[in-house]
């Protein structure tokens, strides 16, 4: 049974990208938070893989992994797209991180089958920022046949094309 998914906070956020410029995006998305075709089979791994990535990174404080796990438990954080977007209280947040990761199969995520997992970690003091990355985001994960380009992906330059075009 599918049940539908809401966006939280990113709701409001939908708003278009003006000539389709990705410049938040260029600025905080790197090559060393692109992880594709991971082999996780369950909704906890992904969010632990991602978590031991930005501690390891020091982008989180040692909070963030239960306050992550915490919105979790609010409500559904994926769109009927295929993506999860999870994320935490930005006082748990050090450094300004985008992570993408993609999956061999789809886990399910409270619900939906889920394929592209985008984390949008910022701590408080560059909340501000936070609105012209989620409108350019939805720009390229906003329609499944988006999405499915993404998981088809074989190289972190091929993500990095999309997301550096304007």
């Amino acid at each position: 049974m599918k049940y539908p998914c809401s966006t939280h906070v990113y709701h409001q956020y939908t708003l278009k990208v003006l000539d389709g410029k990705r410049d938040a995006l260029k600025k905080y998305l790197e090559g060393k938070f692109i992880f594709l075709k991971q082999d996780l089979d369950s909704k906890e791994k992904c969010l632990d893989f991602i978590i031991d990535v930005l501690e390891k990174d020091n982008a989180v404080y040692d909070e963030f992994r239960e306050a992550i796990y915490k919105r979790e438990k609010l409500g559904v954080t994926c769109l009927d797209t295929g993506v999860a977007l999870p994320h935490a209280d930005p006082q748990t947040i050090k450094k300004s991180r985008i992570i993408l990761l993609t999956l061999k199969h789809p886990v399910d995520w409270g619900g939906t089958l889920v394929s592209l997992i985008v984390v949008t970690a910022f701590p408080e003091e560059e909340m501000n920022q936070i609105r012209d990355v989620i409108n350019e985001l939805y720009q390229l994960i906003g329609e499944k046949e988006d999405v499915n380009m993404f998981i088809r992906f074989e190289t972190i330059q091929e993500v990095l094309k999309v997301f550096h075009e304007s």
